[in-house]
Parts: structure tokens; C-alpha cells; sequence
């Protein structure tokens, strides 16, 4: 399976940042266990201001696709050969859209089925689909188990 760290509601990566042209994108040191940056970061030149997150949750009319697009076209290529896949939603309100919207297009065009983690948002689609309400880790460790992990 090709590495399809993809995602409607993120970019592929959050350890850099996205300026404002390719050449200025910059790789971040992060330190995972304390939510930090250790890297030094630098402002943007031409607009004089903080780089930008490099998370794209909404229509972002500055977002720089050339390290996206490469890995939207390897997922749609690789979701073309799915038949009935299964998708796991981790604590994906109904405020997020873009999740909720990519795991219908899996349902839908795909026979998918859903398994959503939520503590406050369970509901599900569909009869045949299934809504968890405990903790992300738990309701994994759980699915992990039960498939003999």
C-alpha cells in the first residue's frame, strides 16, 4: 500500500510550515511529546508576516498544492482499486465538512462502510455503519484486539 498520509481536512504533513512560493517552504524540528516547535522560525520577505500552518482546513486561496497534489492523485489512484473499505473517523465533528464529505464520497462511490469514534457525535449514516463513544485510544486499541493485535 503506497504512503497515503492524506487527508480532506489536512495537509499531508504538520512537521513544516507554507510560505508563500515553493522555495520558501522550510522543514520544522517538532517535538512530539510537548507539542513544540524547536526550530527557529522566520519571516516571510515578501509578506512580511509569520509563515503559514500547514494544515489546510478550508478553502485557503494562498495554499501552495505542489507538495499536495503529487499525494491527491496516489490516493485517487490507490482508493480506485478499493471494493468495500472501511473508514475509521477519530473525533471528526460535523463542524469539519471536508472529513465528513470525503468519508461519504467512501461510502457512497466505494460500498464503504464507517466506523465513527466521537464521545459527543456518534451518529452514523447508516444501520450497517458503527458509532463508538469512547476515547479515540480506547475504541483503537479495542478494533486493534479484536483483529488479534
Amino acid at each position: 500500500m503506497p504512503d497515503l498520509q492524506s487527508s480532506s481536512a489536512g495537509k499531508k504533513t504538520i512537521h513544516s510550515v507554507q510560505q508563500y512560493s515553493p522555495a520558501q517552504n522550510i522543514d520544522l524540528e517538532m517535538n512530539m511529546q510537548q507539542c513544540r516547535i524547536n526550530s527557529a522560525i522566520r519571516i516571510c520577505r515578501e509578506r512580511h508576516g509569520l509563515p503559514s500552518t500547514n494544515v489546510m482546513m478550508f478553502n485557503d486561496w494562498d495554499w501552495l498544492s505542489f507538495r499536495t497534489d503529487p499525494q491527491s492523485q496516489l490516493q485517487e489512484t490507490w482508493m480506485q482499486q478499493m471494493h468495500r473499505p472501511m473508514v475509521i473517523e477519530l473525533v471528526a465533528s460535523k463542524a469539519i465538512l471536508s472529513v465528513r464529505h470525503f468519508n461519504q464520497r467512501i461510502l457512497t462511490a466505494f460500498s464503504g462502510r464507517l466506523i465513527r469514534i466521537n464521545p459527543r457525535e456518534r451518529q452514523v449514516p447508516t444501520p450497517l455503519d458503527i458509532g463508538l463513544t469512547l476515547c479515540a485510544l480506547s475504541e483503537l486499541q479495542a478494533i486493534d484486539k479484536l483483529f488479534g493485535g
